[in-house]
């Protein structure tokens, strides 16, 4: 009788613990990575917090939160103007990098593309570079292309710029995942 209830009924119970067992020791891992995130969340935030006003104001400036688009147009024209170059045709948002709306960035740090044609002496696109550099917000150069025009002595240069904006992040976590001595504050 005894060798009946094994296969029969304790086989099957066996499976079934072993797999729970693997259940919770995967449930485990995970809830302790979620309490390392915490942990490191607030530890982030507490140094966010020691920051003066000044220092987040150009924080944010370097590193928005929320690109505003026509306010980068509005910034490059500026430059443009400033540095003696003729914008040919209009500044073209790319979207999220790449032309197509894709995120593109790591570290929650999304690139925000720009893409221009302007005209003009070398100088004046040197001018350019220089007050592009000196710019609170942060832009990489991904391609900068250039052709003669008849005179030999204006050039048109083609530019594709990106910027950069911080990702979204997370604002909330469900209190079921907070840590008890956050929950106390």
């Amino acid at each position: 009788m005894a060798g009946l209830i094994y296969p029969f009924f304790i086989s099957p119970l066996w499976g079934r613990v072993t797999v729970l067992q693997a259940d919770i020791v995967e449930r485990d891992n995970t809830l302790k990575e979620i309490e390392l995130f915490i942990a490191r969340r607030n530890e982030l935030a507490q140094k966010f917090e020691s920051f003066t006003i000044d220092d987040r104001d150009r924080l944010e400036k370097i590193f928005p939160k929320k690109v505003q688009v026509i306010e980068r147009i509005v910034d490059l024209e500026a430059l443009i103007v400033k540095s003696s170059l003729k914008l040919e045709g209009a500044i073209q948002p790319t979207g999220e990098t790449g032309g197509s709306g894709a995120v593109s960035g790591s570290e929650g740090i999304k690139k925000i593309g720009f893409s221009f044609s302007v005209t003009g002496k070398y100088e004046n696109l040197l001018a350019f570079l220089n007050e592009l550099s000196k710019s609170l917000s942060l832009y990489d150069i991904k391609t900068l292309n250039f052709s003669s025009q008849e005179s030999g002595i204006l050039f048109t240069f083609d530019m594709d710029i990106e910027t950069n904006q911080i990702a979204e992040a997370i604002n909330e976590i469900p209190e079921n995942l907070q840590d008890s001595r956050t929950n106390e504050q």
